[in-house]
């Protein structure tokens, strides 16, 4: 071979230069960056979709729950506003035993639990499971109903009828014979102080003129509801304590309902009123006919409790919803 061949073959099989190796490499980093940025960007999009998508979800959990209880809040049976007699031990010491109002509100952390700045709201309600009196022997604390199925000893239960309205706890379910009794003693917990339903209430034994509900009297289940914002260790959450008819139902139970509430307003509509007042400036419970939820969200971000989405502003993102419930018990 000679050397003009040589030559060529070896300019034939030089390598990149350095300085095309440098190019290279930076159109290389070039197109990473812009892949990884890209990615970045899809990833905080998606977090902020996946956020706002809770947060979306926590209001709508809370205000449908919510809605529920307050709808029914003084509800029973019989009738709107009747007078109600309650012969549980120690009524006058236990919130969910008080049924004068069927529903009150907390001013600005005035409920023990609740965190400071946010109101609350108790709800007291019977619902009717088509449970009718047949028969009532007050002297032997034995009511005859047309079922007893789905009752259990020590739940908490409201007789009534268009006059007048009793909670008490069950001491005693035959199921098979339709009967109940509501016996006063200590076998449960609170127990019933008397036998007797009279109006105003009188412990003791019964008098031969104590009110007896006849015939197509209604007994329903007891409810009572309360509602608050607290603290946990990942921040403020909704909050939900309940005293049903179970099993005997003296126990509050306390859930979680809602993450990332950072606060509850609440405010109500008297009857014969035009404008919605907060809880120190209703008048009488007993004519409210409606209630404006406004709950305070913090768009929680990650599957971590405790991170939160920022704004613009460098802090939590905060969303705030309305919605207003009537009470159904209350309408005309």
């Amino acid at each position: 071979m000679n050397p003009a061949m040589r030559i060529a073959s070896a300019r034939r099989q030089s390598g990149v230069s350095l300085i095309e190796l440098m190019i290279s490499l930076v159109l290389g980093l070039l197109v990473v960056a812009g892949a990884i940025g890209i990615f970045m960007s899809n990833r905080r999009a998606y977090a902020g979709t996946e956020t706002l998508g809770r947060l979306q979800e926590n209001a709508r959990v809370a205000f449908e729950l919510m809605s529920r209880d307050v709808r029914e809040a003084g509800g029973n049976p019989c009738g709107k506003n009747i007078p109600i007699v309650n012969v549980l031990n120690g009524s006058a010491t236990r919130w969910w035993t008080d049924f004068r109002t069927g529903i009150r509100g907390y001013n600005s952390g005035g409920l023990a639990g609740s965190s400071p700045g946010t109101d609350a709201l108790e709800v007291l309600s019977g619902t009717t499971d088509d449970l009718q009196v047949i028969s009532l022997n007050v002297a032997s604390a034995e009511i005859n109903v047309n079922k007893a199925g789905g009752l259990t000893t020590g739940d908490l239960v409201m007789i009534c009828d268009y006059t007048q309205g009793a909670i008490f706890q069950l001491t005693q379910v035959q199921p098979s014979a339709g009967k109940i009794q509501h016996n006063p003693g200590n076998t449960q917990t609170p127990g019933n102080c008397t036998k007797a339903f009279d109006f105003p209430l009188s412990c003791g034994p019964p008098n031969p003129k104590s009110k007896s509900f006849t015939q197509g009297a209604e007994v329903a289940r007891f409810s009572a509801t309360r509602w608050y914002v607290g603290d946990t260790p990942n921040g403020r959450a909704l909050f939900r304590t309940t005293v049903r008819s179970s099993g005997g139902g003296a126990a509050p139970a306390t859930e979680e309902i809602a993450e990332g509430v950072q606060d509850m307003q609440l405010t109500y509509l008297e009857s014969g009123r035009t404008a919605y007042v907060d809880s120190a400036s209703v008048a009488d419970w007993r004519k409210v006919t409606a209630v404006r939820l406004t709950l305070t969200f913090e768009a929680r971000s990650g599957t971590e409790r405790g991170q939160y989405l920022q704004g613009t502003d460098g802090k939590a993102l905060l969303r705030t919803v309305s919605h207003v419930v009537t009470l159904r018990n209350r309408m005309s």
